[in-house]
């Protein structure tokens, strides 16, 4: 009963919830398993709470759960995000390899903590890549300025969704490369993929690099026929 009520507290507009059922269960001397910790480290990454992902990871040791990998995952996403990346670095050994979420959670990690080249690593080496991974990638590299890498990878990506094209066009802006911004909204509309605000704000800084008024109108009207 308990770790239904975290995991959907957890899972809800208001999180903390999730941690306050879980000091409640403690003072019910009610023992966690290895399903409680992942719920709640799931809410202690949306509050960066690290004394408290690491005690759970502590007790978790202390009572013999550290080897289950469904526990193991959580602890590497929580250190990812949050955490320390040596310490998910530590807990990513052969048995945590065969599943895509720890690979993401530290390519991603690393990636958002200004270390590329450990996340293309990561990214290079994962059996399965999925999305979030391909954009972490390519919004790294287009953050620093290799848009021909960011470029490399966006056609490589099996299927886009509208972060994949935001990252590029950002990107594109980001660099001063205003046109290749505006020949981005071309692709995405041959693409059939629908803008959302990023896209519209990113597309209107490059109007605006470019001092182009008319073109700048045009990518109005532009959106507001792809998002009607």
């Amino acid at each position: 009963m308990w770790n239904t009520i975290i995991r959907g507290s957890a899972q809800s507009q208001n999180p903390l919830k999730a941690i306050l059922r879980y000091n409640q269960m403690a003072k019910c001397s009610v023992e966690p398993d290895r399903f409680t910790f992942p719920f709640v480290l799931n809410a202690c990454i949306k509050f960066c709470l690290r004394k408290m992902g690491f005690g759970i990871q502590g007790k978790a040791l202390k009572m013999g759960f550290i080897e289950n990998s469904f526990l193991r995952n959580a602890l590497i996403y929580f250190h990812a995000n949050c955490g320390d990346l040596s310490v998910a670095s530590e807990l990513f050994d052969d048995s945590a390899k065969g599943d895509v979420v720890p690979w993401s959670a530290l390519t991603s990690g690393y990636a958002k903590r200004g270390e590329l080249d450990v996340a293309r690593r990561y990214f290079n080496e994962m059996p399965v890549k999925d999305l979030v991974s391909w954009n972490v990638m390519i919004t790294g590299h287009a953050k620093r300025g290799e848009m021909e890498s960011a470029r490399k990878l966006f056609n490589e990506v099996p299927k886009k969704d509208v972060v994949t094209w935001n990252a590029m066009t950002a990107g594109y802006v980001f660099c001063g490369e205003c046109e290749k911004a505006l020949e981005m909204l071309e692709e995405m509309k041959n693409e059939g993929e629908r803008p959302d605000g990023v896209t519209m704000l990113s597309l209107l800084n490059a109007c605006a690099g470019l001092g182009d008024l008319q073109v700048g109108i045009q990518i109005h009207w532009s959106l507001l026929e792809m998002v009607l």
